[in-house]
């Protein structure tokens, strides 16, 4: 028996790409079937991208809508929309997504997976009995939101047994691991035929070897169709040969009319839904990528009040833009804020609060791209609850003056409660980009409380309902020295 597996991962929202690939997959599938094969067109996470509009604001589903409609059979979990809006979003993408959604190891506090999770299965192609695994990233940030960051290779041996009880002769691995993990995998778990991977974005040209397992990756945004063929002797059942190729993304093929047409849909459905008003702002609300902007201290204002916290201070890097005056609609805040940063707050001493603040302020550091913020500038930390004189010329580390914490001033080694997103309240806002920290001190993880699922768009949404109609807040709160 003679088996393809076409696979795709970590397209990122490359739609106009999807649609390409879809033609191409099915044109190949025909092919297969035609000389007496089988096949399978399978997706190993990431398809969904946060900064696409209707991916955003359908919280990933309408990327797995294009799945559904472009003829995949099979799908993982990866970590774009679970780990930016919270694994709740799941059970939503596998109902748009129709097919099996796949991950073992997502599982909550008392080892139960998350609803719309598909461990396992076992599929019947051509006689044969062939078992697919899924795996999700591994992040601790899971634990965020409750959930285990467990080791795979345990998981993953317990599904094979249960898979090789249900008759499977054939084991492939549907991996988010990405390939080092892939690897490591491999040094304790025997037995499995395939992995088609994805998460490391790896170009894998022939595939790699591995023992006895063949691992496939086919780079990211669409570039390519990968395939993997495996000859299936037809009276033990097992796998007698096994190639990887990547299939280029042929840009002249005509895109899939059914992937085209359920673009438009979702855009019209997510149209009508950002027409709803969420508030009224009195004037405009102006937003400088780099400088203190009334939206910047909007956003800062907004995490101060709802966590309740002395200061918060958040980077510009959160914002798109800014909003005009008169009313806001959710589809003008979608285009203002995106982010997908969880609100959060951990206790500092007034001089470590001083040293975020200057870090901050550095304007050579506000030019600078962030990696987390997708390559958009740090910009100029803006901050509620906290004022100050800024001398720039002036060492570093006596840049800060007359600092003043809820109209007091502020005392070094006196406590406050401050607050951000989880990129100002961990080490990840203060590295440069050798990844060292800026501050001359680590601010450990285990010391910061988060609130998830909530983003700081919804948290910016929620301030302008609160108190709309609503004046934007002035600039100022850091002045020259």
């Amino acid at each position: 028996m003679h088996l393809t597996l076409l696979h795709t991962n970590d397209l990122h929202g490359h739609v106009e790409e999807l649609a390409h690939l879809a033609t191409m997959a099915r044109r190949l599938r025909a092919e297969v079937e035609a000389a007496g094969g089988h096949c399978l067109l399978v997706d190993l996470g990431d398809a969904e991208e946060r900064t696409v509009l209707e991916m955003a604001v359908t919280q990933g589903a309408a990327a797995m809508a294009y799945l559904r409609v472009a003829g995949y059979d099979l799908g993982t979990i990866g970590n774009g929309a679970p780990l930016s809006f919270g694994p709740q979003v799941i059970p939503g993408m596998a109902a748009a997504a129709g097919f099996p959604f796949m991950a073992a190891n997502l599982l909550d506090q008392d080892g139960r997976l998350v609803p719309g999770c598909t461990p396992s299965l076992v599929r019947e192609v051509g006689g044969v009995r062939v078992g697919f695994i899924g795996m999700a990233p591994r992040w601790e940030f899971w634990t965020w939101f409750g959930l285990q960051n467990p080791e795979p290779a345990p998981i993953v041996r317990a599904e094979m047994e249960r898979l090789q009880a249900a008759g499977a002769t054939v084991i492939v691995l549907l991996s988010h691991l990405g390939l080092a993990e892939d690897l490591r995998l491999l040094t304790s778990v025997r037995g499995i035929d395939l992995i088609l991977g994805g998460h490391s974005h790896t170009t894998i040209y022939g595939g790699v070897l591995q023992g006895e397992t063949l691992i496939a990756q086919a780079g990211d945004y669409g570039r390519f169709l990968g395939r993997v063929d495996l000859e299936i002797d037809d009276e033990t059942g097992r796998v007698s040969g096994k190639r990887a190729t990547l299939v280029p993304l042929d840009p002249s093929t005509e895109p899939n009319p059914a992937v085209l047409a359920e673009v438009e849909h979702q855009r019209q459905m997510v149209a009508a839904r950002l027409q709803e008003p969420v508030g009224q702002l009195t004037a405009d609300l102006p937003f400088d990528a780099i400088a203190e902007s009334p939206a910047s201290n909007l956003l800062a204002d907004a995490l101060r009040l709802r966590t309740g916290a002395d200061v918060a201070l958040v980077q510009p890097t959160h914002l798109l833009g800014g909003l005009e005056a008169g009313t806001v609609t959710l589809g003008q805040l979608y285009q203002a804020c995106r982010s997908p940063g969880n609100p959060a707050w951990r206790t500092l001493s007034g001089a470590q609060l001083l040293a975020l603040v200057e870090a901050g302020l550095d304007p050579q550091r506000a030019e600078r791209a962030t990696p987390w913020g997708r390559s958009r500038p740090n910009g100029t930390v803006a901050v509620s609850g906290f004022s100050a004189r800024y001398d720039r010329a002036a060492p570093a580390g006596q840049r800060l003056s007359q600092a003043m914490v809820a109209g007091q001033p502020l005392q070094p080694e006196c406590s406050y409660l401050v607050a951000g997103s989880d990129a100002e309240m961990t080490g990840l806002a203060w590295r440069d980009e050798r990844q060292q920290s800026q501050l001359g001190f680590e601010l450990a993880d285990d010391d910061v409380t988060y609130e998830v699922p909530a983003t700081l768009r919804e948290v910016l949404e929620e301030h302008i309902r609160t108190h709309s109609p609503l004046a934007p807040p002035p600039v100022g709160r850091i002045r020259p020295a």
